[in-house]
């Protein structure tokens, strides 16, 4: 994992050097360059040791958040590359792809390396409006890969609705050389659920672990000692819950001293779609919103996106309510929504405890990308209390298409 940390770092400065470092707005800049060089469809490329790759786009699914698979049968690691510079490290297992989300980005840098360390791919890969395979392919010589990609591109059509695509995709072989070519199939077709969709989660420390580390923490004498000693920790190989982030934040006596923790724990958490908990250890408002621009920073979620329950709904309407005011309230909902996709009557749910249609509009502009089944989006009108909002929020929906 050593060579695989060293090249990440290497990967992240020498693009961040190349991409606009006297712009005003480096992160933008970064963006809108990267996207000219995104990976496109319908080629196969040759990566570092003559290894062929490809993507393809395809419609529906269960991700309906903006999400790139990543295949590669032997396993490995990825790399991925924020235009803000943040660098995410995530493993892809040898028995299902590894999924990224790619959250307020429009592109991701990603690099892609074996079991042993050997780089198989490296490239900006651009946000589909659903779901895009990146197919690494170690062993394959350029004709396989070629045909593997006709194979996924007459699928994809075909899940976006093409009767042609639909009918070539009928007459397919069921047993495909490419496994990801037969999820995709047994999808469309309706044979089956679909590509398997996630890494596995890297595991956070134990509950003892913590406990020791806390006790250490505790026995500092200055909140700046505490923060050497959570910078140290947080660059190991260690991972967090967000309750697990609270403990240890909340050792500290001053908000400077838990704002630069949470710096540094951030990064590291597994349960994005908690992050907001994070804010009940920070007194100030002046604090918060320090850690909120911490919270935009942050790359994609380790893992991925993962579905709101009814249960967390309710705690996040429960969060909005105690704000007094909609400002705050879009606040809260933008870091409660990080990590998470919601259904259009969750949605509904939340825009409703905003009580001007001003903050109701920015409520559904926050949770439009992260909504799942678009294809009910009416519910939402249901609690707008004006047309005009009504209308306003209608351009954002067919925006978003």
């Amino acid at each position: 994992m050593n060579r695989v940390l060293v090249a990440a770092l290497s990967f992240a400065a020498l693009l961040s050097s190349a991409a606009g470092a006297h712009a005003q707005d480096e992160s933008a800049d970064n963006e809108t360059t990267w996207l000219k060089g995104s990976l496109k469809e319908g080629t196969v490329l040759k990566g570092p040791k003559d290894v062929p790759a490809f993507l393809v786009r395809v419609a529906g699914g269960q991700a309906a958040m903006p999400s790139l698979f990543i295949d590669v049968p032997s396993g490995g690691r990825i790399v991925v590359l924020t235009p803000a510079r943040e660098t995410t490290l995530a493993h892809v297992p040898a028995d299902r792809p590894a999924r990224v989300a790619f959250g307020q980005w429009k592109v991701l840098q990603i690099a892609v390396f074996d079991e042993s360390d050997q780089k198989l791919f490296e490239g900006a890969v651009a946000r589909p409006h659903a779901r895009v395979f990146l197919n690494i392919r170690p062993g394959w010589d350029e004709p396989r890969a070629t045909k593997a990609l006709e194979t996924l591109s007459t699928i994809a059509r075909a899940s976006a609705g093409n009767e042609d695509a639909l009918d070539a995709a009928k007459k397919l072989p069921a047993q495909q050389d490419d496994r990801i070519a037969a999820a995709l199939l047994q999808e469309v077709l309706g044979n089956g659920s679909g590509p398997p969709a996630d890494a596995a989660t890297p595991a956070a420390c134990s509950d003892a672990e913590i406990s020791d580390f806390v006790a250490r923490l505790q026995n500092a004498a200055f909140d700046s000692k505490r923060t050497d000693y959570v910078e140290t920790h947080a660059r190991g190989s260690h991972y967090y819950t967000v309750d697990q982030a609270l403990r240890i934040v909340k050792v500290f006596s001053f908000g400077e001293g838990r704002v630069k923790a949470i710096a540094a724990l951030a990064p590291r958490i597994i349960d994005r779609k908690n992050f907001s908990r994070i804010y009940d250890a920070l007194t100030f408002s002046s604090e918060k919103d320090q850690v909120r621009e911490i919270e935009k920073k942050l790359g994609p979620p380790i893992g991925g996106n993962a579905a709101c329950t009814d249960a967390e709904t309710s705690e996040i309407v429960a969060r909005l309510e105690k704000e007094a005011f909609d400002d705050g309230r879009v606040k809260v909902l933008e870091s409660a929504s990080a990590g998470r996709t919601f259904v259009c009557q969750q949605v509904a749910k939340l825009v409703k405890t905003f009580t001007f249609g001003d903050g109701q509009v920015k409520a559904v502009k926050v949770l439009l990308p992260r909504i799942s089944d678009r294809e009910n989006f009416a519910r939402i009108y249901d609690v707008v209390t004006f047309e005009s909002d009504r209308e306003r929020i209608k351009k954002l929906e067919k925006a978003a298409r």
